[in-house]
């Protein structure tokens, strides 16, 4: 169906709600399969019910005359019996003079009954007795399943009471209301019943010990340790004294010890990761700290304002271009005294040029 649906909606059609799918289904139609959107009357739902405490823990149900039986594991014990008082509590009612447009029919297999009344078929599924007709459209093997369901159905569920040797002197088993012996089955009940999850083992210290040399070994030879081989060693490992190092509790699988080697190397891989990473935040802190020592200095040997030569404040000659006023000889002096290098043949604009560059480095032609 769903195929058929799909080579209509690549037809270029929508299919985006049931009356879509049937039309689809009616357009495409599958052999053996019907289609029909139908609509429940929820202003009738009268029906109000409890949640069943643990009820996602129980797989089968049986509904009872009296109640609801339910198991765990299929019949696996008694049950657990719920009586219908502590589950509903409104229950569902039907008006006696409702009449219905459609013929209600029974479900049960064989029986040809049809009713008027919705109420009439459920006082028929109920109490009522199931009419054997065989359809003319029944074929062979409808029939055999017939008669193979009625055949089971008057099976004896009681089991036949496993009859045990009397012994001299001693006195009977006592038997229980169902006849049963108290002692036939040494089955515990839940027997069936999936065991929970064991919580994980930690390994001892002498075992975590034992596959940490293993591991460092093969990392320091190159060769590493096969888990398959390390699980089997641990079986034959002995300590000193020739007494064997490890009970047969402590043993491992081949799995165990592959996880262990995983989880180690994984451990030291993050390990070494953080280690480089504060070295790598040590060594920029460090820098920093050393750029700081640098712009320090550099700021207690560099010029301050204003600085001046005899009766001049350069710095306000410098901004106004005023040093050339000063003679090549008195150029030479100002080098000197500030001991900035310059050449016994440098022209007058060469010495200007030193002695502005070095005026530059003052405070007053910083931003601020």
């Amino acid at each position: 169906m769903k195929s058929s649906i799909r080579r209509y909606c690549n037809e270029g059609h929508d299919v985006v709600s049931e009356k879509d799918m049937r039309v689809a289904l009616s357009e495409r139609p599958v052999q053996g399969k019907t289609a029909s959107v139908c609509a429940m009357n929820e202003t009738q739902k009268t029906l109000e019910v409890h949640k069943i405490e643990g009820f996602i823990k129980y797989g089968n149900f049986k509904f009872e005359v009296e109640g609801i039986r339910a198991w765990r594991a299929y019949g696996v014990g008694l049950g657990r019996f719920i009586p219908y008082r502590e589950v509903i509590t409104e229950p569902q009612t039907n008006s006696e003079n409702e009449q219905c447009n459609g013929l209600f029919s029974c479900s049960e297999l064989g029986c040809n009954m049809v009713f008027k009344k919705f109420s009439e078929l459920e006082n028929h599924l109920d109490v009522g007795e199931h009419s054997q007709v065989r359809r003319n459209s029944d074929t062979v093997y409808d029939k055999l399943r017939r008669d193979w369901a009625e055949k089971f159905r008057t099976v004896e569920k009681d089991e036949e009471i496993r009859s045990e040797p009397e012994a001299v002197g001693e006195e009977r088993h006592e038997k229980n209301e169902s006849g049963r012996s108290p002692q036939c089955s040494d089955l515990q009940t839940g027997w069936a019943l999936h065991k929970p999850r064991n919580e994980a083992v930690r390994f001892p210290a002498e075992v975590k010990q034992y596959l940490t040399t293993k591991f460092d070994l093969g990392e320091r030879t190159g060769i590493k340790s096969d888990p398959a081989k390390v699980a089997a060693d641990m079986r034959t490992a002995r300590n000193p004294d020739s007494s064997r190092m490890f009970e047969r509790k402590h043993w491992l699988t081949k799995g165990q010890v592959q996880g262990f080697f995983s989880r180690l190397a994984a451990s030291r891989r993050s390990k070494t990761h953080r280690e480089a990473l504060n070295e790598d935040v040590q060594a920029e802190q460090e820098e920093q700290e050393r750029r700081a020592v640098l712009e320090e200095v550099a700021t207690h040997l560099g010029p301050k304002h204003p600085i001046c030569y005899d009766s001049y404040c350069l710095c306000d000659l410098s901004h106004k271009k005023k040093l050339e006023t000063f003679s090549v000889a008195m150029l030479k002096d100002m080098l000197k005294y500030f001991e900035i290098p310059f050449s016994s043949r440098d022209r007058k604009k060469i010495l200007v040029a030193n002695l502005s560059e070095f005026l530059e480095g003052c405070d007053c032609n910083q931003p601020h």
